[in-house]
């Protein structure tokens, strides 16, 4: 009999939950797609890194070439911040770490799911329902779907923001709200953008079809009517042109990924800021260690322990841009530098990784050569060392 897994929720995490699944499981597992087509996900160009290509291209067949405009999408070869000190910090793409893009994530589904179906046949299926509960139940999984109980081998939870963050670990990272605005016109550059403002920072994703801008903010910092006034001033449109999305949000991470038969993955798991694309590459690593869960190579609570590690390398990943500040000397940045330099001040791990880096270092081991050797936060060696230079930190 073929075991069931349902992937609940079709935002970027849901779809490259279902692909990874499809591609990586045998074929002795059937994916059910569920989600409630009423239900719009969150809409703004996203920036990937190199594993979100790869895993296109491995379960989807997508050509980086001739597939690109049934995303919207453009090449993407570098993040670079922008007013973080007086000149520009480069964060590229080294050479054999692969191809990564910006792409519309509205037309993530439509492209993924059609190719899902030619490729896999009767293992890939769609059940348009609004689930409202997932749980364990004995040894099998219950998804709740228009008030009944469907029964899954395991459910893997995309559906979005938590309600209720009492099983939660919240962060003290600064940033708790995003103003978007999309400009008409493809864009001319190949980089993700982050560009310190007064009020925090803004991304800049260029897409085939337009330029996707957020201004990301503290609302107890800053209000609305001023963060809407420096928007406005940074990306040279009139206020009453904005046209703007609003979102509030929190960063956290869950204390458990894994609970029986349901595991969670996307902002279901946890939420970031959207900084070095750092939720592309949290999903990939997350729906891995639920393969791995779910074929008898990890239990629950190795799982749950590595993600807890990934999670805490990737708030500490987080400090460590804030650490040193920006050009900007305003409330916001003195705030937030102060709560990057405690956390980062106070870090075992952060420590131990800083010893660990200049010990390599001393005995000539290179990170291009031996990169298990170093430890992450969650970049590699190879562009921490690049940038605790650009940054001037000189910690290493």
């Amino acid at each position: 009999m073929k075991k069931k897994i349902a992937v609940i929720g079709v935002g970027t995490a849901g779809v490259i939950s279902i692909c990874h699944l499809l591609c990586y499981l045998s074929n002795e597992y059937e994916i059910t797609s569920i989600h409630n087509p009423g239900k719009r996900i969150i809409g703004v160009g996203e920036s990937t890194q190199n594993t979100f290509t790869n895993l296109l291209s491995r379960s989807l067949n997508f050509d980086s070439i001739n597939d690109l405009h049934e995303l919207d999408a453009t090449y993407k070869v570098a993040t670079v911040f922008k007013k973080w000190r007086d000149d520009d910090i480069v964060v590229p793409f080294f050479g054999g770490l692969g191809l990564a893009f910006h792409f519309n994530n509205f037309k993530l589904q439509g492209f993924a799911f059609k190719r899902l179906r030619e490729i896999y046949k009767d293992r890939f299926a769609t059940l348009e329902a609004d689930c409202t509960d997932v749980y364990t139940k004995e040894n099998y999984a219950v998804a709740v779907c228009d008030g009944k109980e469907v029964q899954f081998d395991y459910v893997i939870d995309c559906r979005g923001f938590p309600d209720d963050l009492s099983d939660y670990t919240v962060s003290d990272l600064p940033l708790n709200r995003a103003i978007v605005h999309n400009k008409a016109g493809g864009a001319n550059w190949m980089y993700t953008g982050h560009l310190a403002t007064e009020h925090g920072w803004m991304f800049e994703i260029p897409l085939s079809d337009r330029q996707s801008y957020g201004y990301v903010f503290n609302d107890k910092i800053t209000t609305m009517d001023d963060a809407k006034a420096g928007f406005s001033k940074t990306i040279d449109v009139p206020i009453d042109q904005l046209s703007v999305a609003e979102f509030n949000f929190k960063s956290y991470y869950a204390n458990k990924m894994i609970e029986g038969k349901v595991i969670k993955n996307g902002n279901r798991l946890m939420f970031f800021e959207p900084m070095t694309a750092n939720s592309i590459w949290a999903y990939d690593l997350n729906i891995r260690s639920a393969w791995d869960y779910i074929t008898g190579i990890a239990d629950a609570q190795q799982c749950n322990i590595s993600f807890a590690d990934r999670a805490v390398r990737l708030e500490e990943q987080l400090a460590y841009f804030y650490y040193g500040g920006t050009t900007y000397k305003s409330k916001f940045w003195n705030q937030c530098q102060e709560i990057a330099k405690n956390k980062l001040d106070n870090s075992k791990n952060y420590k131990d990784l800083i010893m660990s880096y200049k010990k390599n270092i001393e005995m000539g081991i290179s990170p291009n050569t031996h990169p298990d050797s170093y430890p992450k936060l969650a970049l590699n060696a190879i562009h921490l060392i690049c940038l605790d230079k650009q940054l001037g930190y000189n910690h290493i």
